[in-house]
């Protein structure tokens, strides 16, 4: 007999359900497959090119046995990925290249440690390196293309049965339905607070999004619905303050669990990496496109009269003024000009208070409109990332007169160095107002990470090509 309060199973939704049931499970099983047959041949690859050219430079020796080869790393590697839940496969790609990278230097540790243990020796050095290497960019692209294979049938997204607010369940189902991690909503509409009504869908699996005041009725339901349910999930009301650096830490017998958001940028070991590698890759950088830095020059004094470089004080870390260099995209008198554009063009005005740029500002030279489609106007900034006024990835510098815009937003936005790119830049750039820009800043300094730095250069990249965005 069951309990008061308990729905008994209805065998014909269980029935009912048993064909979906099957395809889920089967789904799921594909993508575990996939992803293992993927890493399995991605070792076995690494493993032989990196003794192939070891063959071509050094000569040829045995550097793993057969058992080692294609059962020890295999087992050892699919532990890894495992752990980082790689085979669920839930992050953005990006977040995974990370783990990826990760485990595979781990993988190579390992199997030194091993090898020296066993067989009282080290490993080929060069072997070791060109296996690392292999595997690693083996890894992401092959993960890659089977990622895209499996989208495409349907076989990487797990489903999600989404409670929350009647008025934000539309915002809140596209939302993760557009983004690049594995979860999607399966309900197309809020579903009633029924018990009977929800065990007739398939999905075991509940994502709650509670409100920020009152969420004691969401809290019971995921109670009820917990002896039914394989996973569920609390979606955190945060907001756009929602940091990725989260940490759950729980305390079974006290039922006390905490959230613990980490603050990478108070942590000086990483901030010296980020300040080294910007420093020598602006460096480089500048050597790299001195020819491409003179041919703008020339362009600019051609263009019209008046210096090549323009500089202008900007807020920097800590709340401290620096001078932002830039190559000049707009005329001298450019200020007169607009004052002039908004009194023919009283419209505009507003576009300008919103966004702080226009579609068509008169003051922007025929090639500084090319240089800012391009970004190429940015470039004397790597001059400021020398100095140490400025990172490659940060939030826009931003100019005393937005403080009050700003509002308590700057004290978060002056913790880190402003930046070449950023995150606004990858997510938008002209196309975000500049609340958004303001909140998209903050979000990046409560995720800060060196492989976010990372990723969003390679992004910028794509986004500078594309022209998406600039103006």
């Amino acid at each position: 007999m069951l309990l008061p309060g308990l729905l008994e199973k209805n065998s014909s939704v269980d029935v009912g359900c048993d064909e979906m049931n099957f395809k889920l499970k089967n789904k799921k099983g594909i993508s575990f497959t996939a992803f293992v047959l993927t890493d399995y041949l991605a070792v076995l690859f690494a493993a032989f090119s990196a003794q192939w050219l070891r063959g071509l430079f050094l000569g040829r020796a045995v550097i793993v046995n057969d058992a080692e080869l294609y059962v020890l790393m295999p087992l050892f590697f699919f532990y890894l990925q495992y752990t980082k839940r790689l085979y669920k496969s839930i992050h953005p790609f990006w977040q995974n290249m990370g783990d990826i990278f990760r485990n595979c230097f781990l993988l190579v540790v390992g199997l030194v440690l091993y090898q020296y243990a066993h067989h009282e020796g080290i490993i080929s050095r060069f072997w070791a390196v060109a296996f690392f290497f292999i595997l690693y960019c083996t890894d992401i692209t092959a993960r890659f293309f089977v990622r895209l294979l499996l989208k495409k049938y349907g076989c990487w997204k797990y489903d999600l049965l989404l409670f929350c607010k009647p008025e934000e369940f539309d915002s809140i189902r596209e939302r993760i339905n557009r983004t690049d991690f594995g979860y999607q909503i399966y309900n197309d509409r809020l579903l009633p607070m029924d018990i009977e009504q929800i065990l007739k869908h398939p999905i075991k699996d509940y994502l709650f999004a509670p409100e920020r005041e009152n969420n004691g009725d969401m809290l019971r339901w995921m109670q009820k619905l917990q002896p039914y349910s394989t996973s569920t999930y609390y979606m955190l009301d945060a907001g756009d303050e929602l940091c990725a650096n989260l940490e759950i830490e729980s305390f079974a017998d006290t039922r006390i669990a905490m959230v613990k958001v980490k603050n990478l940028l108070c942590s000086m070991r990483i901030s010296v990496m980020k300040r080294c590698f910007d420093f020598c890759a602006a460096i480089i950088g500048s050597v790299l496109i001195s020819p491409l830095l003179a041919y703008i020059s020339y362009r600019i004094r051609k263009d019209s009269p008046g210096p090549v470089i323009y500089d202008a004080w900007r807020i920097g870390q800590n709340g401290t003024l620096f001078k932002c260099y830039k190559f000049r995209s707009m005329y001298v008198n450019g200020d007169e000009m607009l004052e002039k554009y908004f009194a023919d063009h009283p419209e505009k005005k507003t576009e300008w208070e919103q966004y702080h740029k226009l579609d068509d500002d008169p003051r922007v030279t025929p090639f500084g409109a090319f240089m800012r489609r391009t970004s190429l106007d940015e470039l004397p900034q790597l001059l400021n990332v020398i100095k140490g006024q400025m990172s490659l990835v940060g939030p826009r510098p931003y100019l005393e007169r937005e403080i009050a815009e700003m509002g308590d937003a700057m004290h978060t936005i002056v913790l880190a160095k402003p930046g070449i790119t950023g995150y606004w830049q990858v997510n938008g750039r002209s196309d975000v107002t500049f609340q958004n820009r303001v909140k998209m800043d903050c979000w990046y300094i409560g995720n800060w990470s060196l492989w976010l730095d990372l990723t969003l250069l390679v992004k910028t990249v794509g986004i500078v090509l594309k022209k998406k965005g600039a103006k």
